[in-house]
């Protein structure tokens, strides 16, 4: 993926997730806006780079042009990988994902077959 985009933007309110962990694991740094408060504030904040928090929608743009330069990209693609191993190997997740994306089509065939 890290061959198709130079930064990941993060949706808001409603986060990436695992999905951010996975671009930084290539070296991909995420731009983010943290949600105001509570438990998913501190969740998110240990998967993502502090540097590239936004605090409202100028901020975010102004970092993500920030990381048009080349070398601020690198700079902060080498932090994007450090936060990432913290997670470990994220094969183990993708292969997650895939069986539950494949329990999801099962269902569907199986009740598509009920219903004709």
């Amino acid at each position: 993926i890290s061959e198709c985009i130079d930064v990941f933007l993060d949706t808001f309110p409603f986060p990436g997730g695992m999905s951010c962990v996975e671009v930084q694991a290539r070296g991909v740094p995420v731009v983010w806006m943290a949600p105001s408060s509570g438990d998913e504030q501190v969740i998110i904040g240990d998967q993502r780079d502090q540097r590239l928090r936004a605090s409202d929608a100028a901020q975010y743009v102004n970092l993500a042009l920030q990381l048009a330069d080349p070398q601020a990209r690198t700079v902060f693609g080498r932090t994007a990988v450090e936060i990432a191993t913290r997670f470990g190997d994220m094969s183990e997740q993708a292969e997650l994902v895939e069986g539950h994306l494949r329990d999801a089509w099962a269902k569907v065939r199986r009740e598509a077959r009920v219903a004709a």
